[in-house]
């Protein structure tokens, strides 16, 4: 894997994303960073997930600082395992915007419904 380089890995919650994630970080030789928005959603305070007013009003930015970060730390020279539910049109749009000049290789992360059910 190239330094620059993003591999996207988009799923429903429990399809597997951050199994995958780790497994390719232990078997790609240089150092790769695995960041999620999961993660990303965990740097607010427990507030903003009581009151889903708020979090619903800076949704569009939310998304899209965690976007540009993720271009941020692959333009450095980084290589980037992106763990993500795209569940707008929009944070489609985003990522391609944001991501435009970098390798990216997205991936469809699927798994069976009663394994998702068990997680």
């Amino acid at each position: 894997m190239k330094s620059g380089t993003i591999v996207l890995l988009n799923g429903v919650s429990g399809s597997g994303k951050t199994t995958l994630a780790k497994a390719l970080q232990e078997r790609i030789p240089d150092p790769v960073f695995h960041v999620s928005f999961d993660a990303y959603l965990g740097q607010l305070h427990d507030k903003h997930f009581h009151e889903k007013t708020v979090l619903t009003r800076e949704w569009p930015t939310i998304g899209r600082g965690f976007h540009d970060s993720v271009a941020a730390t692959a333009r450095a020279g980084n290589r980037v395992i992106v763990d993500h539910v795209l569940q707008y049109q929009d944070w489609l749009t985003e990522c391609v915007q944001s991501w435009t000049g970098l390798t990216v290789v997205s991936v469809g992360v699927l798994s069976l419904f009663d394994v998702i059910q068990q997680r």
